[in-house]
């Protein structure tokens, strides 16, 4: 029995790189705002400073997509 991710043939160093902002989302709490990778939740950022994110000078433009949280 196989318990692989990937397909047969298949290697994982094959496979691209995702691209990290794609997957990042934010929501916002009454201490402030959680950025989080969609595709890993567990993954995200808490800060008890506040600071500032500069933007980003990229060709492409990051995106963020906000959630609003359900109370």
């Amino acid at each position: 029995m196989s318990d692989h991710a990937s397909a047969p043939g298949e290697h994982s160093a094959d496979l691209p790189e995702p691209d990290g902002i794609d997957s990042v989302e934010a929501y916002e709490t009454e201490e402030g705002v959680v950025f989080y990778d969609a595709e890993n939740p567990l993954a995200w950022l808490r800060s008890v400073e506040r600071l500032t994110v500069p933007r980003q000078r990229s060709p492409r433009p990051a995106r963020v997509r906000r959630r609003e949280r359900n109370a």
